[in-house]
């Protein structure tokens, strides 16, 4: 195991994607500063607020990014053959799994503490924090560090199960704008609509009139996905309990990943 990570190590420090989207979210981050500043005359506004954009900004974007990253990293492997050289020299295919895993979380971790620390440097020194406690801030940091170690896990299981890089580029980038859309319309469906009767100028408010059970279970759905939780990460207003829900559920899917993942991979054809 130790050989098998210090080879991907060294393969991901030579990994010009990944330095490319260190850069990238960290000039997103700086941006996020910048565009909370303008509106300082105008609303009260924090680092708090540049930190829900660091959760993917509810356009999922952090999964993107992680999505990229773990397809090109892993599928490269497939295609130059070093991930079947592997397997036939006795590299243990749990092992060869695990190894990807941890090293695919190392580096999306990376890239989303590329944009924080950011905004720990710059957002602190020139918004400050408002109101916001410190329990809660660095409970919401965590809860965005395992929604994006989640959507590593999800991306690695998806990557090295389906052995080639299209696939699972567009598995994972198409998914995560697809899942995010589903999110926002059973939101909106959820949240209740105003409508105006005809003749009237004021709305009336008409509740969700899904039954009680579907209304349940699309909320634990919504706190179940990374790009649920994205979305309701980025909205800010979120208690503390529930954000320590989301860095359980989150938990579940790289247990899910290392456990379940190593398990498949161990019964493919790397024919």
């Amino acid at each position: 195991m130790g050989k098998l990570l210090r080879a991907d190590l060294f393969r991901a420090f030579r990994y010009k994607i990944f330095y490319l989207l260190l850069a990238v979210n960290a000039v997103v981050g700086v941006f996020s500063v910048i565009n909370q500043l303008a509106w300082r005359g105008y609303a009260e506004v924090s680092a708090f607020d540049v930190l829900g954009g660091g959760f993917g900004g509810g356009i999922g974007f952090i999964g993107i990014l992680n999505a990229v990253l773990v397809a090109v990293f892993i599928g490269h492997e497939y295609a130059c053959g070093a991930m079947r050289n592997k397997v036939m020299t006795g590299g243990g295919r749990s092992k060869i799994y695990l190894s990807k895993l941890a090293v695919s979380s190392a580096m999306c971790a990376a890239v989303y503490l590329a944009y924080h620390v950011v905004n720990f440097v710059l957002g602190s020194a020139l918004l400050g924090w408002g109101a916001h406690s410190f329990s809660e801030i660095v409970l919401a940091f965590f809860a965005g560090l395992f929604m994006s170690l989640a959507y590593c896990a999800i991306f690695t299981g998806v990557s090295m199960l389906s052995k080639n890089t299209v696939v699972s580029l567009l598995s994972g980038v198409l998914g995560t704008l697809c899942i995010l859309l589903l999110v926002i319309w059973v939101q909106g469906e959820l949240e209740g609509t105003y409508f105006f009767p005809e003749g009237s100028e004021e709305g009336v408010w008409l509740p969700c009139q899904w039954p009680a059970f579907w209304q349940g279970l699309a909320r634990f759905a919504i706190r179940l996905v990374p790009t649920g939780q994205s979305v309701l990460l980025s909205m800010g207003s979120l208690s503390m309990s529930a954000m320590g829900t989301l860095i359980g559920l989150s938990c579940v899917w790289i247990v899910l990943s290392a456990a379940g993942g190593s398990l498949v991979f161990r019964k493919i054809d790397m024919k």
